[in-house]
């Protein structure tokens, strides 16, 4: 028994090929880096944050303040870029040269296990030795309740630093910057 191949018409190659088209131009249209840009001015106004716009880096910068548990205010920018087929938010959170020596290691620690608590931001360390959080969003997946869910994800993040992480460390670290 011989198996024959089934022809497929014409007309029906030119519709599926017509369809892949309109696909793939709408996936197209989805990561156009102003369309793209137009969304999230518009989600982060919806969302009531005042945001710059650089336009020679291409980003938004928000700035943003959350407070410890003792009530103390830090003052934030997050940076969201557009790179590649991803959605980046970054925000420095503290610099590495300020922190004592015998202290970074405690603390690199305490933020990789952060890391595996947090599902959706990440402490990393940035090209400028900082130690920052990071949040990406796939550019394809933007839409306003995945964003507000991310982004909010941020200042709940730096909260968490703040008030959870910050003072397992605060008294060592104290101690470290009076001697320097």
């Amino acid at each position: 028994m011989s198996k024959e191949k089934k022809k497929i018409p014409k007309e029906e190659i030119e519709k599926i090929m017509e369809r892949a088209r309109q696909l793939l131009g709408a996936v197209m249209l989805m990561v156009d880096p102003k369309v793209v840009y137009g969304k999230l001015k518009a989600f982060l106004d919806i969302l009531n944050f005042s945001y710059l716009i650089d336009p020679k880096t291409r980003t938004l910068i928000v700035p943003i303040a959350v407070r410890d548990e003792g009530g103390n205010l830090h003052k934030h920018e997050i940076i969201i870029t557009v790179e590649n087929t991803w959605i980046v938010s970054r925000t420095r959170v503290i610099s590495i040269p300020k922190i004592p020596a015998d202290v970074r290691e405690r603390l690199y620690k305490i933020l990789l296990r952060a890391n595996a608590d947090m599902p959706e931001c990440n402490f990393g360390i940035d090209k400028d030795d900082n130690i920052v959080l990071t949040q990406s969003i796939l550019i394809t997946a933007l839409h306003f309740e995945g964003f507000a869910e991310e982004f909010l994800a941020i200042p709940a993040a730096l909260k968490y630093f703040w008030s959870g992480i910050y003072p397992e460390i605060r008294e060592e670290f104290e101690k470290s910057a009076e001697i320097t």
